[in-house]
């Protein structure tokens, strides 16, 4: 992660996988049909943008319906840029955390990847280690992301 980079863990614990993931509203889109994403042996990112929090909350929800999020190893948010809630309705941080939770899995949140100003490259395809306690959280890749 870029230098500087401040993750936050949502629920705590240590995981290995392999990255995969991308924008929110593709990976659930995709929910259902042969090119959905399979979440045994990954470690998840999701972002979006544009989307508001109830949006957020049924996507995640079809994510959850599907089995994804029951079957990843961990579960990484990168940015969720102008995802407003309406008055009255949970912030899209409340969903992230509800959905995070409810997987049971280690997560994390503030991974500077999705549609944002700050967008680190991230090698999807790479095994990775993520870790999570209540003061420090980290994503390390643990293999090259080229292989010669």
């Amino acid at each position: 992660m870029p230098e500087g980079c401040k993750l936050t863990a949502l629920i705590p614990g240590t995981a290995t996988g392999i990255l995969a993931g991308g924008n929110l509203s593709i990976i659930a889109s995709l929910a259902g049909t042969p090119y959905a994403l399979q979440g045994k042996g990954k470690i998840l990112v999701l972002e979006d943008v544009n989307e508001p929090s109830y949006k957020i909350d049924r996507m995640l929800n079809q994510l959850w319906q599907s089995g994804l999020l029951q079957d990843v190893e961990a579960i990484a948010y990168g940015n969720f840029i102008n995802c407003p809630a309406d008055p009255g309705d949970f912030t899209t941080e409340e969903i992230l955390a509800y959905y995070a939770a409810l997987a049971g899995k280690p997560a994390i949140k503030g991974l500077p990847v999705g549609h944002g100003t700050e967008n680190a490259t991230l090698p999807l395809g790479t095994k990775a280690l993520l870790q999570s306690d209540k003061e420090n959280a980290t994503l390390a890749f643990i293999e090259p992301a080229l292989h010669t």
